[in-house]
């Protein structure tokens, strides 16, 4: 026990699941996709978020979904549209609709009253679920 090795292997791109500069080298190769955004810019380890004020049309947060796209496709990183929610706060908030394009497609992101967040869950009515 113990004396079991791996064979050597050249790495041509990528890191190694589990290796210790892992999590150092992603947060240096995102380090910069909040640049340039309009609305507050959140990350820990593999996850974002964008938090934006009320806008009667809610274009603020449409172009800066557009620009995390656009970043995303820059450095072949894939968007899943599927896990991007939004969650709509207060009464007067116009629940405008949001996408991402994927090619010829427009994916509808949808939309959450409820999420878990470091294990605490956040509500969009902000009381206990």
């Amino acid at each position: 026990m113990g004396d079991i090795v791996s064979e050597w292997r050249d790495i041509l791109s990528g890191v190694p699941q589990g290796s210790v500069l892992g999590p150092l080298l992603f947060v240096i190769y995102i380090n910069d996709l909040p640049d340039g955004l309009e609305n507050v810019f959140k990350m820990y380890a593999d996850d974002s978020k964008v938090i934006a004020e009320v806008c009667e049309d809610g274009c603020n947060l449409q172009r800066d979904i557009v620009r995390i796209k656009e970043w995303c496709d820059k450095w072949s990183m894939c968007l899943n549209a599927g896990k991007c929610k939004i969650m709509h706060f207060g009464s007067k908030n116009p629940n405008i609709e949001y996408y991402i394009d994927k090619g010829n497609e427009r994916v509808v992101l949808g939309v959450t009253e409820a999420e878990k967040d470091l294990g605490v869950i956040i509500t969009n009515n902000c009381k206990n679920k």
